[in-house]
């Protein structure tokens, strides 16, 4: 039993093995590889492409919760593919969608994801150009997002941060993760539930402000907030060779998490380093475009450092940042690892 424990597949742990098995190869048209980024960015003639592949979790929040549809399911599994290329700021262009249902399985359920995947994407002017359907043991989707660099733009990758540079959010972060407690509790009035609940199946991604980025040059580095802050940050800072700072108390928070956070007696600043699902972004910048982000709507939390160690401050004191987030290999279900994540921070406070 101990070598299995031991020996256990972890999905968090693969980009890295994966970069050093493939570390030989050297291709001169690849921009940003394995663990340079969310995103593969290859450059092919004079046309730079960035593309994504997500899969959907096995066991949505949506569905683990009772409050989802096939539909919101199709529509979350593409905002999850095209928030890591807001992430970067390029324009998405095409999605290819892969379906597993299992067997057996109703062919409106097919239809109805399919509904979720259209409306999705007919909102960002998107096309579906391919992908494929299975039948299997159980559910699985996953999408392919592609999308290119435009002309006179710059995109803002992961590996790409400064010292010096400040850290900027797109919007507000930890809501889905206080919906999530939340509505598992069962003890929040109608009106809190309905916006739980609609934050959870009504995905809204900020790409506009992204592309404006871009297109600005404003941006040095960024990336997409999928597994909670202080583990995406974390990982932004690796794959830059920087450390970082965060105000906590500067990080934009809904009031709605606020109520939640005061019911559960815990931090509001817990929930946003727990998991994503809000479909924001991070960027960082150098400190002359800060005038420019204040205006197109970005939040200043935080600073990048030489020093490699990631830290907030919290009334005053320094602390180590939390790097959790989510992992797959807990094997836990979304309600049982946001309750385990704000237990451990609640405990290291």
């Amino acid at each position: 039993m101990a070598d299995v424990v031991k020996n256990a597949l972890d999905p968090d742990d693969i980009p890295k093995w994966v970069s050093s098995f493939w570390n030989n190869l050297n291709y001169g048209n690849v921009i940003a590889g394995i663990n340079d980024d969310d995103c593969a960015v290859v450059k092919i003639g004079k046309e730079i492409f960035v593309i994504s592949v997500d899969y959907l979790n096995a066991n949505p929040i949506a569905f683990e919760l009772g409050i989802g549809s096939f539909k919101d399911l199709g529509r979350i599994m593409v905002a999850a593919n095209l928030s890591d290329l807001c992430g970067s700021g390029a324009k998405p262009v095409s999605f290819l969608a892969g379906v597993m249902f299992k067997k057996p399985s109703k062919f409106s359920d097919f239809t109805d994801f399919m509904k979720g995947v259209k409306y999705e994407l007919k909102k960002h002017k998107v096309p579906l150009v391919g992908g494929d359907t299975k039948l299997g043991n159980s559910n699985s989707f996953f999408g392919v997002a592609v999308g290119v660099k435009e002309r006179k733009t710059k995109l803002f990758l992961k590996n790409g941060a400064m010292p010096g540079d400040n850290i900027w959010v797109s919007g507000n972060l930890g809501s889905v993760g206080a919906s999530i407690v939340g509505l598992r509790s069962k003890t929040m009035p109608k009106k809190w539930n309905e916006w739980a609940k609609k934050k959870i199946v009504n995905p809204i991604l900020p790409l506009k402000v992204s592309r404006s980025i871009a297109k600005k040059h404003l941006a040095n580095s960024g990336t997409d907030i999928s597994d909670g802050l202080g583990a995406d940050l974390f990982s932004l800072c690796k794959s830059s060779n920087v450390g970082a700072i965060i105000e906590v108390e500067k990080i934009p928070i809904h009031s709605n998490l606020i109520k939640i956070a005061s019911k559960q007696k815990m931090q509001p600043w817990y929930f946003p380093f727990t998991v994503g699902g809000d479909f924001q972004f991070l960027i960082t910048a150098n400190s002359r475009k800060d005038k420019e982000l204040l205006k197109i709507g970005l939040i200043k939390i935080g600073v990048i450092t030489k020093n490699k160690n990631c830290y907030i401050l919290y009334n005053g004191e320094k602390r180590e940042m939390p790097k959790i987030g989510h992992r797959d290999s807990r094997s836990k279900n979304f309600s049982q690892e946001m309750m385990l994540m704000l237990a451990n921070l609640k405990k290291n406070k």
